[in-house]
């Protein structure tokens, strides 16, 4: 089981994927722009801002070091959205006064049910109805997100579920509807 993020690592994750550029300026924080910041974020802001600026600036006032990246790591980020090279780099700088973070590449969760759903959904986008490829795939993902987080099923069961479910609208889709 691994440890849960620390709180400010969370945050500068959260406003990484958002987007949103922080810098100190002397004691304060700076933020742009300004129209991605949430009431909740300013508020988290506020509330870390002694360990955010800690990680912004170095004690003598310079900048705080870039992340490092191993040959390894910049292969396997090669060609990543800005948004998650942001998230990445915003968690390297995070977690570098703790033992840091390292980028590793896992194997692909192979699923029948996912490729089950996946496969249903393409058929209704090939066959010419997106409105029924984007039900589907809405209701796979609800259904998902149902089996995992309220029923603490795992994501393998999870997705058995899930595809069995798709099945009824489905039925209805190709002539009872």
């Amino acid at each position: 089981m691994s440890a849960p993020l620390a709180p400010v690592a969370v945050l500068l994750v959260e406003l990484a994927r958002r987007g949103i550029k922080l810098s100190a300026a002397g004691d304060r924080l700076r933020f742009r722009p300004r129209s991605a910041m949430t009431p909740d974020l300013a508020e988290r802001l506020t509330a870390h801002r002694g360990e955010l600026l800690a990680i912004l600036t170095a004690a003598d006032g310079e900048a705080a070091p870039a992340a490092t990246y191993t040959a390894e790591e910049r292969r396997l980020l090669a060609g990543c959205p800005a948004a998650t090279l942001a998230a990445v780099d915003a968690a390297k700088r995070a977690f570098a006064p703790v033992g840091g973070v390292t980028v590793e590449a896992v194997a692909p969760f192979k699923s029948a049910a996912r490729d089950g759903a996946a496969w249903l959904i393409r058929d209704a986008r090939r066959g010419g109805n997106p409105g029924k490829a984007v039900a589907l795939r809405d209701a796979w993902q609800e259904r998902l997100a149902i089996c995992t987080i309220d029923g603490g099923l795992s994501m393998r069961d999870a997705e058995r579920v899930a595809l069995d479910d798709l099945e009824l609208p489905l039925a209805k889709w190709q002539g009872l509807w």
